[in-house]
């Protein structure tokens, strides 16, 4: 059976993810301190440990530095206040492979936790990050891609958008809101020169950047399968 870690020390977030976890047929281990889910987690074999930011004793942050600090190579799923951006990306920094915001909603959190599962163990850094979009496939550390037009390399800005996207899976996303990410979530982006690569500063920007997403790795460009369009910006779903 699958064994899952959960520390989170809100009682009723705890327990809705739990119950909801053990109906997917998970083995969930809860725990609502910090000290006590850093030596559970650095002494069990667990498959995956979803991990709150804010807590007693060691917060997310600790825990999740301990896990990769000792080599653990499960994946780590954080949660984190929706205003949060630094946490956001504090987390995805030190070792995390996702996050989830709260308020959330459980089919997506679920959705999270399988796709986590299926992906398999992290080697961090030295894992390569592969987004496979039906029978195309991108590195997200590298921009190498198979696309509909052959074998290419993406360039910075649309490397940074799909990086963004896709570590908001499944939600439906402003425009300006994509935009906040790029800025706050990403280093300045390059494309192989010493010049920085502008980065998307306005929605028409964005839009031009996500069909150029849609027609590399859309079967169909004009009905995306990926890249969805939502009032007033995107969903990725992949």
């Amino acid at each position: 059976m699958t064994r899952l870690l959960l520390v989170e020390d809100d009682r009723l977030i705890g327990e809705m993810v739990r119950l909801n976890l053990q109906q997917q047929g998970y083995d969930v281990t809860w725990l609502a301190d910090g000290s006590a889910g850093r030596q559970a987690l650095l002494g069990g074999a667990f498959d995956l440990a979803v991990v709150d930011v804010s807590l007693p004793g060691d917060s997310g942050f600790e825990i999740t530095r301990a896990a990769r600090s000792a080599g653990l190579v499960l994946p780590i799923l954080i949660l984190t206040a929706r205003s949060d951006t630094a946490s956001k990306v504090t987390g995805l920094d030190i070792g995390a492979d996702d996050y989830v915001t709260k308020p959330f909603d459980v089919p997506e959190f679920l959705a999270r936790v399988r796709a986590l599962l299926r992906r398999g163990p992290t080697n961090g850094e030295d894992a390569p990050r592969l987004l496979q979009l039906g029978p195309l496939e991108v590195d997200l550390d590298t921009g190498a891609a198979t696309t509909r037009r052959g074998r290419e390399v993406l360039d910075a800005p649309s490397r940074a958008v799909l990086e963004v996207l896709t570590r908001m899976r499944g939600q439906d996303l402003q425009a300006t809101q994509i935009l906040e990410e790029l800025q706050s979530s990403t280093g300045p982006a390059t494309d192989g020169t010493d010049a920085p690569a502008p980065l998307p500063t306005s929605p028409e920007a964005l839009r031009d950047l996500v069909q150029g997403l849609r027609e590399r790795f859309e079967p169909d460009p004009e009905r995306p399968r990926h890249f969805l369009p939502v009032p007033g910006g995107y969903r990725f779903e992949g």
